[in-house]
């Protein structure tokens, strides 16, 4: 199957002959994808902005993001209690991890609120929790890296 007949299948046609409209239908196709995109980046701004989700919903974020909190707190006490000594290099992944867990910590707290039902404020602490992860994450393999490269006197691999 050409691509061609691909693109007409999805509704995007081409007057070109079908051997010299292979360029002329990717821009095509590109286009018509950023036109939809676009249509659907504007509906999606057009949302109300007092939509409410379902607690059941929320409730189920709320549980995974105690969780993960958890794990990053347990994470972040058992490497501070490792009886060895601390070095500089072990500042970098200390700092991005109480960071993240901090980030974890005011989503939790966000998500407790009983405003958090209203689907802006869900959406807004569901992508902070991420960053937070994100952030608690990249702390986690700084650590790795720098115990693996032998850099800092923090060990996490034993």
């Amino acid at each position: 199957m050409s691509g061609a007949s691909a693109l007409r299948r999805r509704g995007i046609s081409s007057t070109f002959p079908e051997g010299d409209a292979g360029p002329i239908l990717l821009s095509a196709a590109i286009s018509a994808f950023l036109a939809q995109t676009q249509a659907g980046t504007e509906a999606m701004s057009d949302a109300d902005p007092n939509e409410k989700i379902d607690s059941t919903f929320r409730n189920g974020s709320l549980t995974a993001a105690g969780i993960i909190l958890g794990f990053s707190l347990n994470f972040i006490s058992v490497w501070v209690s490792n009886p060895n000594d601390w070095s500089r290099i072990d500042i970098l992944p200390m700092l991005f991890l109480t960071i993240g867990i901090a980030i974890q910590v005011k989503v939790f707290a966000d998500l407790l609120a009983r405003d958090s039902l209203i689907a802006v404020k869900y959406d807004r602490s569901r992508r902070l929790f991420l960053i937070g992860l994100g952030v608690v994450a990249a702390g986690i393999g700084i650590a790795l890296v720098n115990d693996i490269l032998g850099l800092g006197r923090m060990r996490m691999l034993g």
